[in-house]
C-alpha cells in the first residue's frame, strides 16, 4: 500500500512538472508564431536579416507544430536544402502590411542562399 500510494504521488508529480513544461512550451511557441504590428512573424525578420536555412526551416516548423499541421507532400521551395511541405505553406507565405513574404525580403536584402 505504501509503494502503490508513493508511485501515485510520484505520478502526480511528474504530471504537474509536464503540464508546466507543456505550458511553458506552448507559450514560446505562441511567441515564435505571432505577428507584430507590420504582421510580421520571426521568419520574416529571420529572412531579412539572412538567418541560416537550417534555422528557417527550424521556425517554419516550430510555427507548423504549434498550429498542429501535419505534413503532406515535399514542396521544395530553394536549392539549398530547405523543404517546406504544403501543410507549412500558409506560414511561409504569409504576407506582412506590405504584401511581402518572408521570401521576399530575403531576395530583397541578397541573402541568395535562402532563396535559391
Amino acid at each position: 500500500e505504501k509503494t502503490s500510494a508513493s508511485n501515485e504521488s510520484a505520478f502526480s508529480e511528474l504530471k504537474t512538472t509536464h503540464s508546466a513544461r507543456r505550458d511553458g512550451r506552448d507559450k514560446r511557441l505562441s511567441a515564435l508564431a505571432s505577428l507584430d504590428d507590420d504582421r510580421q512573424s520571426v521568419l520574416h525578420y529571420a529572412a531579412r536579416v539572412g538567418t541560416s536555412a537550417t534555422i528557417t526551416e527550424w521556425l517554419i516548423d516550430t510555427a507548423e507544430t504549434l498550429h498542429g499541421q501535419k505534413r503532406m507532400g515535399a514542396t521544395s521551395l530553394r536549392g539549398s536544402g530547405v523543404e517546406l511541405h504544403q501543410s507549412e505553406n500558409a506560414f511561409a507565405e504569409a504576407r506582412d502590411v506590405w504584401g511581402r513574404t518572408a521570401m521576399h525580403w530575403a531576395a530583397l536584402n541578397g541573402h541568395r542562399a535562402l532563396v535559391a
